[in-house]
């Protein structure tokens, strides 16, 4: 070998060992991980802004519906007293207000109860 060449091989740094690769490596993966925990922080933070006035106005919506399905109810029995006293229409709108919770909540139940039975298949 000629000189130039001997010369070139001394000025090469010295690679790094095993044990300082996977140091390296350990570093790495801790920065990525903090990395990506801040990046889904901060995407949480951005979904939650956007959900909880949704949500707001999600309830809202119930309670507002509530009072509409509790003014129905009034109305029902106001509208029937005339015509059959009072206790009886309050009994028959109870009656039917609570047939029909029962029918949606047997329907829903057998909505979920479908659900459950394609999940363990």
């Amino acid at each position: 070998m000629d000189e130039g060449a001997e010369h070139q091989i001394e000025q090469q740094e010295p690679k790094p060992g095993l044990p300082a690769l996977l140091a390296q490596l350990g570093d790495d993966t801790r920065a990525f991980a903090r990395a990506e925990m801040r990046y889904f922080q901060a995407q949480a933070g951005e979904r939650a802004q956007i959900a909880v006035p949704a949500l707001y106005m999600i309830v809202a919506s119930m309670v507002l519906m509530l009072s509409v399905i509790v003014a129905l109810v009034v109305g029902a029995i106001l509208l029937l007293s005339p015509l059959i006293g009072a206790p009886l229409a309050s009994l028959i709108v109870a009656g039917v207000a609570a047939l029909i919770a029962w029918l949606m909540f047997r329907t829903a139940r057998t909505r979920i109860m479908r659900v459950f039975r394609k999940l363990e298949d």
